[in-house]
């Protein structure tokens, strides 16, 4: 007479178990080997394997899309600094363009104009908080988690100095010099930022572009009237 069927987990559970002819060609150890790729080990070892086996999970990696980023406080911690970067530099930019000094100056065609300044550094702003966030969350331990961090806060440090030299001292020669620093900063953080999450890294990558177009403005006001 036949055995009735009988799950792989319930036949592991009873131990090490004899050839059953009648449920197929292969053993039901050698299936479950097969199947969940574990090797070594009794049969009855194999289901206590698979059960504690490692696995990512939603929230230990949250996607792109979710809620867990409104209840993160890592994610509000980036937004708050960030913002209050943002809030000292739109400082410094509205007092200079109050200034007909900067505005006197020769400068060529493509240089940024005061509308493209403060839309386009609100922009930026939020590729900041988004990359520094997906680096936290996504970082592989601490100690990277910390690189990341201390790139961030480099890169905001970096930024309200620039914003100081080239608005409230009206110095784009030296706010040339600190566009490198926040040029190099930014390599840095792309590099760290690339092997977690490569789409957060994009973001980077434009904010570099931007970076270099910053620079660039800075050069051609100190070339064109020899400051």
């Amino acid at each position: 007479m036949a055995r009735s069927p009988a799950t792989i987990e319930t036949l592991y559970s009873k131990g090490p178990i004899d050839p059953i002819p009648d449920i197929g060609p292969e053993r039901p150890d050698a299936a479950f080997r097969r199947v969940s790729g574990i090797r070594g080990g009794t049969p009855a070892t194999h289901v206590e394997k698979l059960k504690t086996r490692q696995t990512p999970t939603e929230e230990e990696v949250p996607p792109y899309c979710n809620d867990q980023h409104l209840i993160s406080g890592a994610f509000w911690a980036y937004v708050v600094i960030t913002i209050i970067v943002g809030i000292i530099g739109a400082f410094f930019a509205f007092d200079s363009f109050r200034d007909p000094r900067l505005r006197n100056l020769k400068k060529s065609a493509a240089f940024p104009t005061e509308t493209f300044f403060l839309i386009s550094g609100f922009i930026i702003l939020l590729f900041i908080i988004w990359a520094a966030y997906r680096g936290h969350i996504g970082a592989p331990d601490d100690g990277y988690r910390y690189l990341l961090i201390i790139t961030f806060v480099i890169n905001l440090v970096l930024i309200l100095i620039w914003s100081a030299v080239f608005f409230s001292q009206r110095d784009p020669k030296t706010a040339f010099f600190i566009a490198l620093l926040l040029i190099l900063s930014t390599v840095w953080w792309i590099w760290l930022l690339w092997p977690i999450d490569q789409a957060a890294s994009g973001l980077l990558i434009l904010y570099l572009v931007w970076l270099i177009y910053i620079a660039w403005a800075c050069w051609d006001l100190v070339s064109k009237n020899n400051l």
